[in-house]
C-alpha cells in the first residue's frame, strides 16, 4: 500500500488509495500514539472513522484498498467535522461513483 498507492493529504488526515483486484473496497485505519497517548481516545476515533467509512460504502467505487491515517489535530474534531474531512478526501481521490 505504501509503495504503489496514491496519497491524498489534508491538514489532519492522510488517505492512501490503491486498486485491488477484488469486487469490494476495503478499509484500514491507522491512529498512532502521536494522535493521543490514551488508547480509549484512539479507539473512539477509529470507531468514528469506521462508521463514516461504512456509511460511505454504497456511494464508493469498488475495487480499492483505502487507508485512512490520522494526524494529531483530527482528535479535536466533532463527528460532523470529521465526516466532512473524510468526504473531502474521498472526493479528491475520486472514489465516489
Amino acid at each position: 500500500m505504501h509503495r504503489n498507492g496514491i496519497t491524498y493529504h489534508e491538514s489532519d488526515a492522510v488517505l492512501k488509495v490503491r486498486r485491488n483486484q477484488l469486487p469490494v473496497t476495503r478499509f484500514g485505519f491507522s491512529i498512532g500514539l502521536k494522535v493521543h497517548k490514551k488508547a480509549s481516545t484512539r479507539n473512539l476515533l477509529k470507531r468514528r472513522l469506521r462508521v463514516i467509512a461504512a456509511a460511505a460504502i454504497p456511494r464508493l467505487k469498488t475495487g480499492y484498498d483505502v487507508a485512512i491515517i490520522a494526524k494529531a489535530p483530527l482528535k479535536q474534531l466533532k463527528f460532523m467535522e470529521l465526516k466532512e474531512r473524510v468526504r473531502r478526501l474521498f472526493e479528491r481521490a475520486k472514489l465516489y461513483t
